[in-house]
């Protein structure tokens, strides 16, 4: 029998390192391995003596230990049940996959439920009492056929606006913030004492510029403005060149008073 006698070291259960000598089938040191300490002889006392194994037990060893270099093979039949076992039926892998490729059937007793949008529902109409399946059939019934609106109906119905919690109708139309007015424009030249400008109707407001080469300020105001400048005067100064805005309903209502020979101009509408 070829082979040579290797040592080996092997770990316990408790991780205890043993050397073990074995011997080495393929003489290489390629294995496998038998363990010698583990095969006595056939009185069970010592260690077998390899050299003196009859043919026959040398093909033996040979045999397990090819075996189990090359694996153990595996039947590809299906293994027995135990006794009494039995498949289901329909349980193999082909039948349940067929199952998943169509609808999988209700349970035993049970029956769909037809109701919801199918011909049992009950009736529903835009007023009264219905079930919750009857309202979803109703429902779903109107969006399908699309929402008509009754004979003589404008397209978007009718609309009603509030402002304010007043209904806004013809004879109380939407407020408008700004509306067109009549433009109008002018100057005036300063005399000494207040100007008044000349009546013209606003709806918008207006504005009244110093001209940029008056000799001094300028002060807009109402009725009785002054020039004075010493934080007790009762006008808006306008430097040369500088300019003046508000919201009268009137021109009129607006006064300039500035030294003899200024300019002023002013636009509105």
């Amino acid at each position: 029998m070829s082979g040579s006698i290797v040592t080996k070291p092997i770990r316990d259960g408790a991780g205890n390192l043993m050397q073990i000598q074995c011997w080495d089938l393929s003489g290489t040191g390629a294995g496998p391995f038998v363990p010698l300490q583990f095969l006595s002889s056939a009185s069970g006392l010592g260690v077998v003596d390899f050299e003196a194994l009859s043919a026959t037990q040398v093909a033996a060893i040979n045999a397990i230990t090819s075996t189990i270099d090359d694996g153990v093979p595996i039947t590809a039949a299906a293994l027995p049940l135990p006794a009494g076992a039995a498949l289901e039926a329909g349980g193999n892998l082909a039948a349940i996959n067929t199952k998943l490729g169509t609808a999988l059937p209700l349970p035993v007793g049970a029956a769909a439920d037809a109701s919801l949008g199918g011909a049992n529902a009950d009736a529903a109409a835009d007023t009264g009492a219905s079930t919750t399946n009857g309202f979803l059939r109703w429902l779903r019934d109107k969006f399908v056929a699309g929402i008509t609106l009754a004979a003589s109906s404008a397209v978007i119905g009718k609309v009603g606006i509030q402002i304010g919690g007043a209904d806004v109708a013809a004879a109380n139309p939407i407020p408008v913030s700004s509306a067109p007015g009549t433009l109008t424009y002018g100057q005036i030249v300063m005399t000494g004492s207040a100007v008044q400008l000349p009546s013209r109707a606003l709806v918008n407001g207006l504005v009244i510029k110093a001209r940029d080469t008056n000799a001094g300020n300028g002060f807009v105001g109402a009725s009785g403005v002054t020039a004075t400048d010493n934080g007790t005067g009762n006008g808006y100064r306008l430097s040369p060149g500088d300019a003046w805005s508000g919201t009268p309903t009137n021109a009129n209502q607006v006064y300039v008073i500035g030294t003899a020979g200024d300019v002023f101009y002013f636009t509105g509408s």
